[in-house]
Formats: structure tokens, sequence, C-alpha cells
């Protein structure tokens, strides 16, 4: 089934859907606190549920982890599903 959308989680536990919905990457989160280091867990969602979640690295909101799976601003995150998926 198509994806819909994605939901994501900073403690791996309570998910909350993006809004406006995202159906393809880089996926955008924001509303995260600057200089706080996250590790974002995300779940694509579709007709059928949702699917196991992708664990991104730890990365800290507002530096540059050096990669190009997650990429970092001010106060949310760009997380590139397809590199993260490659890492896998």
């Amino acid at each position: 089934s198509t994806i819909s959308n994605y939901s994501y989680s900073t403690d791996g536990t309570n998910f909350t859907a993006l809004s406006p919905t995202q159906t393809s990457s880089p996926l955008t989160i924001s509303g995260l606190s600057a200089s706080t280091t996250y590790t974002i867990y995300i779940k694509a969602i579709n007709a059928n549920g949702s699917s196991t979640e992708i664990i991104t690295t730890p990365i800290t909101v507002g530096t540059s982890p050096g990669g190009n799976s997650i990429n970092s601003g001010t106060t949310g995150v760009s997380v590139n599903l397809f590199s993260i998926l490659r890492l896998l």
C-alpha cells in the first residue's frame, strides 16, 4: 500500500504524525529545541497501519552531523530516508 504519511518520535514510544502530511524524502521535523541532542524514530503510515521504526543516529539541533542522512536547522531537522535505509 502507498505511504500516506510518516510519524516520528524522539523517545521511541510516543509517535506524532507529521503535519502537514509528508510522503517523500527528505522529511522535515520542526519544533525541536536548539542545542538539544535527539535520536529520531520514524514510522511510515499507510492504509494498513504503521511500519516498524527506522532509527537515526543522534543529532544535536543546530549542528551539522557531517553526513548526508540528517541535516539540522535551528529548531528542526531534515531526514533523508533513502540515505538512512542504505545505512541499515
